[in-house]
């Protein structure tokens, strides 16, 4: 029930802090996310408000979770399987690879100015592209290994193939993101692409782990 609970009440955030985003554009921001009660004018208005907004997600959907569960509804997935441990660690490879353009993406969308000169922008971020796939192929080997999962290689070799592919996915609907919220530089903007990115990513490892179990059965 726990379990139910915190998968739902997780789906409820993500949805909850895009619906912020999209309607933020149109000036609803208000009404969905608390900014009534910060005001437009404060400085830490913009950055509660999608905070505000994911957690009543996350308290709506781990009700809808809860309520599910009591009624007979059980969304249940066997432990071994170990889905959610491939996609946490190879999202914290992969955001550790990315940090540095983290930190510059979020300067940006801070409106402080980057000491990074241009020329320098694409080795940097090729360079931390390259960075975040190997550690987060070596982040699933190494946590898949430390737990004696017996499909640790061909799970790594699996996310090894998958991950390329995730993440021109993951960069296309980022992009695709920010364009349908006309590219700017706002905290709804900055949360909206980071939360799809790492969606997709999730998604991405998900299906690499269960490819891998299905080459198995």
């Amino acid at each position: 029930m726990i379990k139910q609970g915190s998968g739902f009440a997780l789906l409820g955030a993500v949805i909850a802090v895009l619906g912020h985003s999209a309607t933020a554009t149109a000036g609803y921001s208000a009404y969905v996310s608390g900014g009534s009660f910060y005001g437009p004018d404060t400085t830490l208005g913009p950055w509660v408000q999608p905070i505000v907004a994911a957690s009543t997600g996350a308290v709506v959907g781990m009700l809808a979770g809860l309520v599910l569960h009591l009624c007979g509804f059980r969304f249940a997935v066997d432990p071994s399987r170990r889905v959610g441990l491939v996609a946490v660690a190879g999202l914290i490879g992969v955001t550790l690879g990315m940090t540095p353009v983290l930190i510059l993406v979020g300067t940006s969308f801070s409106g402080l100015n980057s000491s990074v000169s241009t020329e320098y922008l694409l080795p940097l971020y090729a360079g931390t592209g390259v960075l975040a796939y190997a550690l987060g192929v070596a982040s699933v080997r190494l946590l898949l290994r430390a737990n004696h999962d017996p499909l640790s290689s061909r799970t790594t070799k699996v996310v090894a193939a998958f991950l390329p592919i995730g993440g021109v996915l993951a960069t296309l609907v980022g992009t695709g993101t920010a364009w349908i919220l006309g590219f700017s530089t706002t905290a709804s903007t900055f949360v909206a692409v980071i939360v799809t990115v790492l969606c997709v990513l999730v998604a991405t490892f998900a299906l690499a782990r269960a490819w891998a179990l299905r080459t198995t059965a």
